[in-house]
């Protein structure tokens, strides 16, 4: 997204309680109170938001990839023992189908806050 020139200045009024709990607002955002005050006005997400946002989605695919990589250790050891108890088996089964329908929900999620990030 190209960054644009802020060039227009608008003075406004407020109470100093207001300014206080505004200035922790965005400290907290790691934002500024004019993109406070813009996202406000055009009901969108401010860029600490957007950081947030992509940050839990790289978290997410993260904990997948450690998802995968027991995966991948658990079939090496019944590899290598040639064999694996029938239940074992069942309740890992159960597990990879909880697994593959969280992933799938997950994925549905991002394209939709991708979608929402992409119209603001």
């Amino acid at each position: 997204m190209k960054e644009r020139k802020l060039e227009s200045y608008i003075q406004i009024r407020i109470y100093k309680s207001q300014k206080e709990r505004w200035l922790k607002i965005v400290k907290e955002r790691k934002s500024t109170i004019t993109d406070l005050v813009i996202n406000s006005v055009e009901d969108s997400f401010t860029k600490g938001e957007r950081r947030q946002m992509l940050s839990f989605i790289e978290k997410q695919g993260n904990l997948f990839s450690k998802i995968e990589n027991n995966i991948n250790q658990f079939a090496r050891i019944v590899n290598t023992e040639n064999s694996l108890d029938s239940v074992l088996l069942n309740s890992f089964n159960e597990h990879l189908k909880v697994i593959a329908q969280l992933k799938l929900q997950q994925n549905d999620l991002f394209k939709k806050v991708i979608r929402l990030m992409a119209k603001n």
